[in-house]
């Protein structure tokens, strides 16, 4: 059938699902972030276009956003070293 709920599992974890197939597979997709906690990504082509996340991963990324711009308006000395050492190391 091709409508079966398969979703790949990438190396970094992340579900992977193709646009045309996650239109039916949407339910299950919800499902797996709100009750597995599992991030989803839906692809075109091979290539990530969307991701579908847990409420608690969204909201902690937003938190972590806002920390992130605190520390670079409040000590940029501080945030520039704590780049360039996260770009060194990338």
């Amino acid at each position: 059938m091709a409508d079966e709920y398969n979703p790949v599992l990438a190396e970094d974890g992340v579900q992977e699902a193709p646009l045309r197939q996650a239109r039916a597979w949407l339910t299950r997709l919800i499902d797996d972030a709100l009750i597995d906690d599992k991030t989803s990504a839906l692809t075109d082509r091979g290539r990530r276009r969307v991701y579908l996340v847990p409420p608690r991963t969204y909201e902690t990324d937003r938190r972590n956003e806002a920390l992130v711009a605190a520390l670079e308006r409040e000590e940029p000395e501080v945030y520039a070293r704590l780049v360039a050492a996260l770009n060194a190391s990338a």
